[in-house]
């Protein structure tokens, strides 16, 4: 048996072991591994030889596991629990492995592409049954266009390196909590969509993330400060400002960063550590997504635009 992933030197595996899930025959090739607070990913992209195999066995652990489909439908043959199963799979597919399910994916010839597993931990999927009423104790699908939406999310962020806890944390709630929703039965309406944060509870919020800006604060840490749940708040900051509070902050920061780019010497690197980046390199890219240019150019070309504009000069 071939180690599905042997962890890198100094890289840990988080809330799920991967090296401990087997494939029979050939070892697959996997990227965008991130295991973070309360979550880890995996995208098995491919495999590295075209040799038939047999099956993948991926023991029973503490966590509970999200599958998604992310390409073409077919018929997969997987024995979970000991219960053998022909699950009808397509695109926008879910299924959730409860904790301690163990599962055998059989056939998987060609078929590992377009996998995407969440792995979330004992204590994370606790926390959101209480907060839902809604108990992972089942093995359960879905198929759903706005989940896999925020799974097309969750792929884009897994990296080796950490996307910002503040990401994280909002995708882990508002992942399991579309789960709840899909397999909720029918007339039965969550009275807590609608939930607005109260004025003082909007505003301290964003209080406190301009006060931080240089720190990777957490969903825990901004909802703590409102007194609700971070499901609570994640719901009611969006209905409340328009915008999930991750995106909020990354607005937040980069108004920050184009006025230190304007009006201070700092550097680049300076301003980017000054407004919860890492890396300078981290910081561009996030700055070019939302203006177009980099910061230096932003800054460079800045010094020719009207005075009392902040925009690039192509756009002055």
């Amino acid at each position: 048996m071939t180690p599905l992933l042997a962890p890198r030197a100094g890289q840990k595996t988080g809330v799920h072991a991967y090296d401990v899930a087997h494939y029979s025959g050939v070892e697959p090739v996997t990227s965008n591994i991130f295991a973070g607070q309360g979550m880890s990913s995996v995208w098995q992209r491919d495999l590295i030889s075209r040799e038939p195999v047999s099956h993948i066995s991926v023991p029973a652990n503490a966590s509970i596991v999200l599958l998604c489909r992310t390409s073409g439908p077919y018929i997969q043959r997987a024995r979970l629990a000991g219960t053998a199963y022909n699950v009808e799979v397509e695109p926008n597919f879910f299924i959730l492995l409860p904790s301690g399910i163990d599962s055998i994916w059989f056939d998987q010839t060609e078929r590992v592409q377009g996998w995407f597993h969440l792995h979330f931990d004992k204590t994370i999927q606790d926390r959101i049954a209480a907060e839902l009423g809604w108990n992972f104790t089942r093995i359960t699908t879905c198929v759903s266009v706005e989940l896999r939406k925020l799974a097309d999310t969750a792929i884009h962020l897994s990296g080796n390196v950490a996307p910002p806890a503040l990401i994280w944390d909002s995708l882990c709630w508002m992942i399991l909590y579309h789960f709840s929703r899909c397999n909720t039965a029918s007339g039965q309406v969550d009275v807590r969509l609608g939930h607005h944060l109260a004025p003082w509870q909007a505003r301290r919020a964003v209080e406190f993330m301009r006060a931080n800006l240089d720190r990777d604060i957490t969903l825990n840490d901004i909802s703590g400060i409102c007194h609700v749940s971070p499901y609570h708040f994640a719901r009611g900051f969006k209905n409340s400002l328009g915008r999930p509070p991750y995106q909020y902050l990354m607005l937040l920061r980069m108004e920050r960063a184009r006025d230190l780019l304007l009006s201070s010497t700092m550097s680049v690197t300076q301003i980017a550590l000054s407004v919860g980046y890492d890396t300078p390199q981290a910081f561009a890219r996030a700055f070019r997504r939302i203006h177009g240019i980099s910061p230096s150019h932003f800054r460079i070309d800045r010094a020719n635009c009207p005075r009392g504009t902040w925009l690039p000069k192509q756009m002055c």
